[in-house]
C-alpha cells in the first residue's frame, strides 16, 4: 500500500511538472546613462528647446540622463558632432549631410525630422531685385542650409559669380552692418531673419517659395552609429520623447513659443517677443524629415561645390525605429 501511494505522489509529481508554465523570460533592464545631445539657438530646433522646458527629455527618457549641449552656430554642432563630441544633435540638413560624407558615410544616421521653412534672404533698404546684389556683399551661416540656397538663387539668376560670403556673425551684428550699408542683404534661418527685418531690412525672398507647397527641411535629428548600436533602446526613448516634443510644438504654438523662449534666455540667447513670434511663425514642425528637400539641397550643394557630388542619401537614413514608434502610436509612418 505504502509503495502504490509513492508511485502515485510520483506520478502526481510528474504531471504537476508537466502542466507548469514554462518561466516567463525577465524584460530587458531599462538603458542608462548620458546622452549628450546638441542643438543650436536657431528655432528650427524649437521642439527641443521647449522639450527640454517641459520635461519630455528627462521624464521621457527614464534613467538616461540628458546632457543639453548649445551651440552657437551650425558649424560649430557639426564639429562637435564629427569628432563625437555629442551622440545626438538636432542638426541643419546640408551639416548633417557633409558630416555623413567626411565619415565616409558611416559616422551618422538620421534617425527623424525636426522643421521646415524659416529661412529667408533680407536685404537693405533700396534693394528691390536680384540684379542689385551683383558682386555686392551678401552672406549666410557657414556649413549651412541657407548658404548652399544662396548660393543656388544667385546662380539661378545669373549671378553665380557675385561671390556670397558664408560668415558667423551675430544678428546684431548683421542688423548693424545692413543699416550702416557695409552689407548688402543676409539669407538666414529664424530668428535671425526676423531679426534683420526688425531692424529695418526687408524680406526679398522667402525661401519657402522657391519649394513645392513650401516644404524644405531646415533641421533633423541625427544619431551617431556607434551611440546608436550601443544604446538602441535609448534612441528609441530619445524618438519617443521627439514625438512628443513635435506633437506639443505643433498643436500648441503658442505654449511651444513661450518654452522655446524660456529655454533660449537660460542659454544666454534670449529673443524679444515680437521677433520669436515672427520667427515661429515660418516655420513648420514634423518628424518627417522630407528626404526629397535634402536630397535636392544636397545636388544643389554639390553643383556649387560646397558638398561632393550625391545621387542618393539612402544610406544617410535610418527611419525604421521612428515608424515602429508612430505605428505604435497610431500616427502616420514618413
Amino acid at each position: 500500500m505504502l509503495r502504490r501511494a509513492a508511485v502515485l505522489a510520483g506520478v502526481l509529481v510528474v504531471l504537476a511538472a508537466g502542466c507548469s508554465s514554462p518561466a516567463r523570460p525577465k524584460p530587458p533592464p531599462p538603458p542608462t546613462g548620458v546622452l549628450r545631445l546638441g542643438f543650436t539657438t536657431g528655432l528650427a530646433d524649437a521642439p527641443v528647446l521647449a522639450g527640454l522646458q517641459m520635461g519630455y527629455f528627462s521624464a521621457g527618457l527614464g534613467a538616461v540622463t540628458v546632457d543639453p549641449v548649445p551651440f552657437p552656430t551650425t558649424a560649430a554642432e557639426a564639429l562637435a558632432v564629427q569628432r563625437g563630441q555629442v551622440d545626438a544633435a538636432y542638426l541643419d540638413p546640408m551639416a548633417a549631410v557633409a558630416v555623413w560624407q567626411s565619415a565616409g558615410q558611416s559616422g551618422i544616421k538620421v534617425i527623424a525630422g525636426v522643421a521646415s521653412g524659416g529661412a529667408e534672404l533680407v536685404v537693405r533698404r533700396g534693394i528691390t531685385s536680384a540684379s542689385q546684389l551683383a558682386r555686392a556683399p551678401v552672406v549666410a551661416p557657414p556649413a549651412s542650409a541657407q548658404e548652399v540656397a544662396l548660393h543656388w538663387w544667385l546662380k539661378q539668376n545669373n549671378m553665380a559669380g557675385s561671390g556670397p560670403g558664408n560668415v558667423t556673425m551675430s544678428a546684431a551684428y548683421l542688423a548693424a552692418a545692413l543699416k550702416s550699408g557695409r552689407l548688402a542683404g543676409a539669407w538666414e534661418p529664424a530668428p535671425a531673419d526676423a531679426q534683420l527685418t526688425a531692424a529695418g531690412g526687408h524680406v526679398l525672398v522667402d525661401e519657402a517659395s522657391l519649394w513645392p507647397g513650401g516644404k524644405f527641411s531646415t533641421a533633423v535629428l541625427v544619431v551617431t552609429t556607434t551611440f546608436l548600436a550601443r544604446h538602441a533602446a535609448a534612441v528609441s526613448l530619445l524618438l519617443r520623447a521627439q514625438i512628443q516634443a513635435g506633437q506639443f510644438t505643433a498643436t500648441d504654438p503658442a505654449a511651444a513659443r513661450a518654452a522655446a523662449g524660456r529655454e533660449l534666455a537660460a542659454v544666454g540667447a534670449a529673443v524679444p517677443a515680437p521677433v520669436l513670434a515672427q520667427g515661429f511663425g515660418q516655420l513648420q514642425f514634423s518628424v518627417d524629415p522630407l528626404t526629397g528637400s535634402v536630397l535636392a539641397e544636397a545636388q544643389h550643394a554639390a553643383a556649387a561645390g560646397l558638398l561632393e557630388p550625391v545621387t542618393s542619401l539612402a544610406g544617410l537614413f535610418d527611419l525604421g525605429p521612428l515608424n515602429v514608434l508612430l505605428k505604435s502610436s497610431g500616427l502616420r509612418q514618413v
